[in-house]
């Protein structure tokens, strides 16, 4: 049988697979989420943080929607998605970052 909240959540749950990553690989993760009360909509705005180097940012209606978004945001610049043949990708852009 298949769980079809489990398939929805594995292919949505972008911060915690990006967390699963970052503690597998022992490499710090923080968001970093405020709220954004520029113009006429309130939300909110995150940027995610691997061993304090800013790799992804987010924005949404809440603050877990914005944090979600950051995530996804550095699925999308990778190279690949956050799975462990991509994690040298990733690790790669992080580095260039830093320099």
């Amino acid at each position: 049988y298949l769980n079809i909240d489990e398939v929805l959540q594995s292919e949505t749950d972008f911060k915690s697979r990006l967390i699963e990553w970052c503690q597998k690989n022992h490499y710090t993760i923080e968001f970093r989420t405020t709220g954004d009360s520029s113009g006429f909509h309130q939300g909110f705005v995150s940027t995610v943080y691997i061993d304090g180097i800013a790799v992804g940012y987010g924005s949404g209606d809440s603050k877990k929607a914005a944090e979600q978004n950051a995530a996804f945001s550095v699925s999308q610049t990778a190279p690949t998605t956050i799975t462990d043949e991509g994690s040298a990708e990733i690790l790669d852009r992080i580095d260039r970052m830093a320099n």
